[in-house]
């Protein structure tokens, strides 16, 4: 591996690490800026009043279980076209 290639990869790593580190500091400002319980209405249906911190953690982590499923799933193509 040449020493242009371990840069780039030192460098994506570090971009990679920032914004995740960015997002989670931007997340836990926007909770604990906003503690208030809040209802939750979805298709005709209210689902219990909870913290907005609480309500943001569940979305978070469903985000990121649909993330990895769509990455599962292009898993395949990627290793088929090297």
């Amino acid at each position: 591996m040449s020493s242009r290639t371990k840069t780039m990869n030192v460098l994506k790593r570090s971009i990679t690490v920032l914004s995740v580190v960015l997002s989670g500091v931007i997340a836990l400002l926007f909770v604990l800026e906003n503690p208030q319980p809040v209802t939750i209405t979805w298709f005709g249906r209210s689902l219990p009043a909870a913290p907005v911190a609480v309500l943001m953690l569940l979305t978070l982590i469903l985000g990121l279980l649909i993330g990895l499923l769509i990455a599962m799933q292009r898993l395949p193509l990627r290793k088929r076209k090297v």
